[in-house]
């Protein structure tokens, strides 16, 4: 069953939602400047985009200042590539986290293969549901892991690469891995250090 979510964490599921159109906004006005050619519209869209992006950075300050405080937070930031947005996100919509086994935690983001079994067949497992937008920040937070080439979800990464697994598959399961490794963090109450299982 689902934990309840304290006022604050209600009150700090509004920023990241602005921050999350903000940054769809960007990507719209993006393309119109692509394809503008006229220099009045693209002075107008070239304003647009960077009232955005400053509206963006106002916002994630204010994110990090709200979470501060917030011992749960601080742990969560403590795992390389979590940031004050990820943490955010995690507090905000995934409450139950540090609660639950680390299936659950997998599936709740939707990163945990589920079996497709019907009659004799038996086809991979795909995975699917959970929680979209905690989901998407992982996979975020999983592809700046990748281009800073951190440990240690880079190279369990690279290992799935190399083993000839395809991208998207090996992108899931980093994404699996740093969410169970979240859980038990929280569940443990321990921050993150080097010695912990790679």
């Amino acid at each position: 069953m689902p934990l309840r979510r304290t006022k604050e964490q209600s009150e700090l599921r509004e920023l990241p939602t602005i921050r999350h159109t903000l940054v769809a906004a960007i990507q719209v006005l993006k393309g119109h400047l692509a394809r503008m050619s006229a220099r009045s519209a693209r002075a107008v869209l070239t304003a647009m985009l960077a009232a955005h992006q400053r509206q963006i950075k106002t916002l994630e300050r204010t994110i990090a200042e709200r979470l501060s405080a917030d011992r749960k937070a601080h742990r969560i930031r403590t795992a390389p590539g979590a940031g004050p947005v990820l943490a955010a996100e995690i507090i905000a919509f995934m409450p139950e986290l540090g609660a639950l086994s680390s299936r659950q935690a997998a599936s709740l983001t939707g990163v945990a293969p589920h079996p497709r079994q019907s009659g004799r067949s038996n086809r991979k497992g795909r995975c699917q549901a959970g929680r979209a937008r905690a989901r998407r920040v992982l996979y975020m937070a999983i592809i700046s892991i990748i281009k800073a080439k951190m440990a240690p979800l880079y190279p369990f990464y690279k290992r799935l690469r190399e083993a000839g697994k395809p991208a998207k598959v090996a992108i899931v399961a980093a994404m699996r891995k740093f969410i169970i490794m979240l859980n038990a963090m929280l569940k443990t109450q321990t921050d993150w250090s080097p010695k912990m299982p790679a």
